[in-house]
C-alpha cells in the first residue's frame, strides 16, 4: 500500500493510481486470509484426510493462481496449463469424490477459461470432475476412462475444431499421467470411516447407563449379602430352649402320677433339682447313668425310666435340629461371602467401563488409509485405547487371492500409529479374501521366558501340585501359579487342579485377583467344610510396567533372583479351603530386565530343614538360588529341583515343583 501511495504520489495521473493501489492491498489481504488455510494444510495436516471448505477453497485458488502463471507460448502444440487443469480435476474426484470434483471443476474451468478458452468450458469441467468421481469405487481405470469419454463428447460437439483438438491432446495427456502414478499415491479418501459412527452424547448416555445397572446390581447381592448374614450360627441349646423342654416334659410327665403332688409339695427343691440335673447332664452327654441321680429321688419317683427316656428322646431331636440349623448357616454365611465377592467384581467392572477413550478421527483414518495401502476392504474399524494402552479391531478381507499374515497386518498399524501392535491371541493367522475379524493391542515392553520342573512324591504315580502359565492380553499381565493340595497323590491332584481351572475362569472373565481368590475360599469352603485344603501361589507380571503382584494363600515362601541378590517374600496366610475369612498376603515387587521369579511348593522348602527351623531352610534356598548363574528360565527351574533331590537323598519325600519366570525387553 505504502508503495502504491508513493507511485500515486509521483504519477500524473494521481487519482487512479491512488484507488488501484488501494484495491490491489485489498486483494492481497484478502487472498492472504485465504490462501492462509491451503498453506496450513499443506505444511501440518494429513493428504489421507479430507478437507473442509476453507481448506478446499484455498487449495484450488492456490492450485489455479500457480498455473495461471505457466508459460503459454507453446499452447497451440501442446498446454501445459491445460494438461494440468484436466488432471487435477481428475484428481481430485477419483480421490475425494465427485462433489470435490466438481468444485475442482469449477476452479480448473475458470484457469481454461483466463486463458482464452470458451466460457463453456467451466460448465464441461464441472461435469467432468462429478463423472471422475461417480464411479471411483469400480477403480481408477474406469474412472479415468468414463472421464475421457465424456470429455471427448463434450470436447467435440461443444467446442471450436482447433480448440477441441487442443483440449483433447490436454485431457488425453492428463488421463494418462492419472494412470501412470502408482496406486499407492492415487487411492479413493472415503467420506467416513467404515464404522458406526455414534454421538458422543448417545455413546455416553449408554455408558452411563450400563454402569448405573451394574451398580444397581452391585448394590443388590451387597444388600442379599447382608440379609444372608443377619442370621447367626448357634452354637449349643439356649437357656430358654432347655426351660422350655423341661416344664412340657415335668408337665407330662408328672401330672398323670399319683405322687405328682407329694414330691413337688413336700420335696419341691429336690424333685426340681434332680429333674433339671437328668436334664443338663443329658444336654452334655447324650445320657445319663443312675449313678448320677440322687438315691433318694430314685426311689421316691415312679417314671424315672419314662422321664429319661423321654429326655433323651427330647436332646437328641434338638441335636439334630441344631445340627442343621447351624449347617444352614454356614451355608448362608458362605453364600454372603459369595455375594459380597461378586457385588465387588460387579463394581469393578463398572470401574472398567470407564477406562475406555475414544480415539480422535484423524487417527482413525490413518489406520483405514494404511490399512487400504496393504490391499485390505476394510468394513468396520474400532480404535480405542483401554487402560492407556491401544487397541485396534477391524472386519475386513484382502481383494482377490491376495493373503496376509497378522504379523504384516501388525506392521501397517505401526506405520499408521507409530506404535508396536501384536495380535490378540483369538486373532486367526492369516487374512484371506473371507471376510474376518482381527483384534491387535497395544505391545508389551517385556517379554516372559518360563520354566518348570516338578516330580511326584516317591511312590506316587501323580503330583499333588499344579501349576499354570496364563498371559491375560487384555491387561498385558503373565500369571503364574502354583497349588499344593492337602496330602499326595490323587486327592491331593484333584484338590489342585480344581483351584487351578476355577482361578483360570475367573480370571479369563475379567474378576480382580483378590476378588477371585476370596470367592474361590469361599467356594472351597462349601465344598470341603474343612476337611480338605490347598495352598496357592500366584504372581502377576505386568509385562508393560514390570510391576509383579505376588498374592500368596498359605503357600511356601517366594524368590525373586536379581543382579544384586536374592529377595524372598514369605506369608502367614492361611491355605484356601480353611476358614471363610481367609485372606491373601499381598507383595508388591519391582522387576528390571533379566530379574527372575521363582516359584516353589513346601516339599522342595522341606528338603532344606535343619533342626525344624524354617529360616534355615529358606536362607539355604536362596543362598542356592544366588549361586546359580542361568540366564535360561527353564535350566535354573531344573537345576533347583536337582540340587534339591540332592538333598533328599535324590528320592522326593514330597511332591516337588518349581516355577520360573523372567522378563526382558523386547528387542
Amino acid at each position: 500500500m505504502a508503495a502504491g501511495i508513493l507511485n500515486s504520489i509521483l504519477a500524473v495521473n494521481t487519482w487512479e493510481v491512488f484507488w488501484l493501489s488501494i484495491l490491489e492491498s485489498v486483494m492481497v489481504f484478502a487472498l492472504a486470509n485465504v490462501y492462509q488455510w491451503g498453506v496450513h494444510f499443506i505444511l501440518y495436516e494429513e493428504w489421507n484426510q479430507l478437507f473442509n471448505n476453507e481448506e478446499l477453497i484455498s487449495l484450488l485458488i492456490l492450485a489455479v493462481t500457480a498455473l495461471y502463471g505457466l508459460p503459454r507460448q507453446a499452447d497451440m502444440i501442446f498446454s501445459i496449463s491445460g494438461t494440468l487443469s484436466y488432471f487435477m480435476i481428475l484428481f481430485m474426484g477419483y480421490r475425494y469424490g465427485a462433489s470435490t470434483g466438481a468444485i475442482a471443476g469449477a476452479a480448473g474451468g475458470i484457469l481454461l477459461a483466463l486463458t482464452g478458452e470458451n466460457m463453456v468450458v467451466v460448465g464441461i469441467c464441472c461435469l467432468l470432475g462429478v463423472c471422475a468421481g461417480t464411479l471411483r469405487k469400480m477403480g481408477r481405470f474406469v474412472s479415468g476412462g468414463l472421464y475421457l469419454l465424456v470429455g471427448v463428447l463434450l470436447a467435440v460437439y461443444s467446442l471450436k475444431d482447433l480448440y477441441g483438438i487442443i483440449e483433447l491432446r490436454a485431457m488425453l495427456s492428463a488421463v494418462i499421467l492419472f494412470f501412470a502414478i502408482p496406486r499407492r499415491v492415487i487411492h479413493c479418501v472415503e467420506e467416513d470411516i467404515p464404522e458406526r459412527e455414534e454421538d458422543s452424547f448417545a455413546r455416553e448416555d449408554v455408558r452411563a447407563l450400563a454402569n448405573h445397572q451394574l451398580e444397581d446390581f452391585s448394590d443388590a447381592f451387597r444388600r442379599l449379602s447382608k440379609s444372608f448374614e443377619n442370621e447367626m450360627e448357634e452354637k449349643g441349646l439356649s437357656e430358654e430352649r432347655l426351660e422350655d423342654i423341661f416344664a412340657q416334659l415335668s408337665r407330662d410327665t408328672c401330672n398323670e402320677c399319683i405322687n405328682c403332688k407329694y414330691c413337688w409339695n413336700r420335696h419341691y427343691e429336690e424333685t426340681n433339682e434332680s429333674l433339671r440335673q437328668i436334664l443338663w447332664q443329658v444336654g452334655q452327654d447324650g445320657s445319663v447313668t443312675l449313678s448320677q441321680i440322687s438315691p433318694d429321688f430314685q426311689r421316691r419317683c415312679m417314671h424315672l425310666d419314662e422321664y429319661v427316656h423321654q429326655v433323651e428322646e427330647r436332646i437328641a431331636g434338638e441335636n439334630v435340629r441344631l445340627g442343621w440349623h447351624n449347617r444352614m448357616s454356614e451355608n448362608r454365611r458362605v453364600m454372603a461371602e459369595q455375594m459380597k465377592e461378586i457385588a465387588v467384581a460387579l463394581k469393578s467392572f463398572t470401574i472398567n467401563l470407564g477406562e475406555t477413550e475414544e480415539l480422535p478421527k484423524e487417527r482413525k483414518r490413518r489406520i483405514l488409509e494404511e490399512l487400504k495401502k496393504e490391499g485390505i476392504k476394510v468394513a468396520r474399524l474400532s480404535v480405542k485405547k483401554r487402560g492407556g494402552y491401544l487397541e485396534v479391531m477391524f472386519t475386513g478381507a484382502c481383494h482377490g487371492n491376495h493373503c496376509l499374515t497378522k504379523t504384516d497386518v501388525a506392521q501397517a498399524l505401526y506405520r499408521a500409529t507409530g506404535i508396536m501392535m501384536c495380535p490378540a491371541r483369538e486373532t486367526r493367522n492369516v487374512l484371506s479374501s473371507t471376510t474376518d475379524t482381527m483384534f491387535f493391542r497395544q505391545d508389551t515392553v517385556y517379554k516372559a521366558l518360563t520354566g518348570l520342573a516338578r516330580v511326584a512324591k516317591s511312590g506316587e504315580s501323580v503330583s499333588g501340585d499344579n501349576y499354570s502359565f496364563l498371559e491375560l492380553s487384555g491387561t498385558g499381565e503373565l500369571l503364574m501359579v502354583l497349588t499344593d493340595g492337602m496330602g499326595s497323590g490323587e486327592m491331593a491332584d484333584r484338590d489342585s487342579s480344581n483351584l487351578i481351572e476355577a482361578l483360570e475362569y475367573l480370571m479369563e472373565a475379567g474378576f480382580e485377583k483378590k476378588s477371585a481368590l476370596r470367592l474361590l475360599n469361599t467356594l472351597f469352603v462349601a465344598n470341603y467344610e474343612g476337611k480338605s485344603f490347598a495352598t496357592l501361589d500366584m504372581a502377576a507380571i505386568n509385562l508393560h510396567t514390570g510391576i509383579c503382584e505376588i498374592m500368596k494363600n498359605g503357600a511356601a515362601t517366594t524368590f525373586v533372583k536379581r543382579e544384586d541378590g536374592v529377595e524372598m517374600i514369605a506369608s502367614s496366610a492361611l491355605p484356601v479351603g480353611v476358614d471363610l475369612q481367609a485372606e491373601p498376603d499381598v507383595a508388591i515387587v519391582q522387576l528390571q530386565e533379566g530379574d527372575m521369579v521363582i516359584m516353589v511348593s513346601d516339599g522342595v522348602l522341606d528338603s532344606f530343614y535343619e533342626r525344624n527351623i524354617e529360616s534355615d531352610s529358606q536362607e539355604e534356598m536362596a543362598t542356592l538360588i544366588d549361586r546359580l548363574y542361568c540366564k535360561n528360565a527353564n535350566d535354573m527351574a531344573n537345576q533347583i529341583l536337582m540340587n534339591t533331590l540332592a538333598h533328599s537323598t535324590k528320592e522326593a519325600s514330597d511332591d516337588m515343583s518349581v516355577l520360573v519366570a523372567g522378563i526382558w525387553n523386547k528387542v
